[in-house]
């Protein structure tokens, strides 16, 4: 029970500390979108636009948040997984 729990840790540590990466992939879609509002309508709807950038900073800042949390996370599950590892008792020999 407690390994599947520090397995379950380490995949979620494991995405958090990737955070980044999501973020600023958020970021490139979100000004693709910004850049395609802009092209198609000029900058007559500057709403429009606005929202696209303050999608791609909260996409950025939600990425860069999540890292830290995740290392958090990561290294303890890892370490616990570590030595629960190194203290399980040796499998009992079955005889033939």
């Amino acid at each position: 029970m407690r390994r599947k729990l520090l397995i379950t840790g380490i995949v979620v540590g494991g995405l958090l500390f990737l955070g980044p990466v999501f973020g600023y992939l958020g970021t490139l879609f979100n000004m693709m979108g910004a850049f395609q509002d802009l092209s198609g309508s000029g900058i007559s709807d500057p709403r429009a636009l606005s929202a696209h950038i303050g999608n791609t900073l909260l996409a950025t800042v939600l990425g860069v948040i999540a890292c830290p949390i995740g290392l958090v996370l990561l290294v303890p599950c890892i370490v616990l997984f570590v030595r629960d590892k190194k203290q399980l008792p040796p499998p009992i020999p079955s005889e033939l």
